[in-house]
């Protein structure tokens, strides 16, 4: 049996295009790919441009153990030989340096890329924690397994249907578990944290539209996508305008589920954890007649 390496080996050439030093072990996210010729009168190589992660679109990967100096800004050498080039990976088990402000992650706590930032943190998406976090260093790192992750929010514009031709973009907040709350279950609050405000969430579903304020869930594979959407609409037990016996939450595959009392829809007001899951809490249910 093989053991996990220490030194990651999944990795390609990238140019560092942010205009700073990439410190070690650091998000970075692919912008584009460039073929150019090693020298003069040599074989061509492709270059990877490369920069610090912002919320934009594009594939994530981690640098090696050694900071990369910034390709001059405005500047292209027609040659490889000329460029501020260095490696980065994209293994499934890799060490990432670790937000140093916050507490370490747990093993199997999710992590992940946060806007503006060269380290992954709590509140990111996509890197859960393996274990053996090294603080106190110069680099603060952990090991962690890379895979599809999650994340709860609000929307803060409304998110007209897409197609997979020409998706529809809006914005959302980040909705994460408070950590300040000793409850049980753990209730959802929105985040404090700028770089999970206002990020793009993207919809190539022609059946959801779902408007601001709606309780979404997102899933991270290189853009943040719908999957999941919670139905809001108002609920009133005094009014006959009501037109459906029951709430429904609407998954991105058109798929629905009943949720709420009947003759009865709610709004989506919170939503906590439990058990590993999450119950999503509904309006007043005195207001519903239940």
């Amino acid at each position: 049996m093989s053991s996990t390496p220490f030194v990651p080996e999944l990795g390609i050439l990238i140019q560092n295009d942010s205009g700073e030093t990439i410190p070690p072990r650091s998000v970075v996210v692919v912008t584009s790919v460039e073929i150019v010729p090693v020298d003069a009168g040599m074989e061509n190589a492709t270059i990877h441009h490369a920069t610090k992660y912002t919320g934009q679109h594009g594939n994530i990967y981690v640098t090696g153990s050694v900071a990369l100096d910034p390709q001059p800004l405005g500047t292209s050498p027609p040659y490889l030989s000329g460029r501020a080039t260095g490696t980065a990976y994209s293994d499934q088990f890799i060490y990432v340096a670790i937000d140093a402000d916050v507490t370490n992650p747990l093993a199997g706590e999710q992590w992940g890329p946060v806007p503006n930032t060269w380290t992954v943190s709590r509140g990111g998406c996509g890197f859960f924690c393996q274990g053996y976090a090294v603080t106190g260093a110069s680099s603060q790192r952990a090991m962690f397994l890379r895979d599809r992750g999650f994340l709860w929010g609000k929307l803060t514009s409304d998110l007209p249907s897409g197609s997979m031709c020409a998706p529809s973009t809006a914005t959302f907040n980040v909705w994460n578990a408070d950590p300040d709350s000793d409850e049980s279950p753990v209730p959802y609050i929105e985040t404090d944290t700028s770089g999970l405000l206002g990020l793009t969430v993207v919809n190539r579903d022609a059946n959801i539209s779902p408007k601001a304020g709606q309780l979404i869930k997102v899933e991270w594979n290189n853009e943040w996508s719908i999957y999941w959407v919670g139905t809001d609409r108002s609920c009133s037990s005094s009014s006959s305008s009501a037109t459906s016996s029951s709430s429904t939450s609407t998954s991105a595959s058109g798929s629905t589920s009943s949720s709420a009392p009947a003759a009865c829809i709610q709004v989506v007001t919170s939503v906590t954890c439990y058990g590993g899951g999450l119950v999503v809490g509904y309006g007043s249910a005195a207001a519903c007649g239940s």
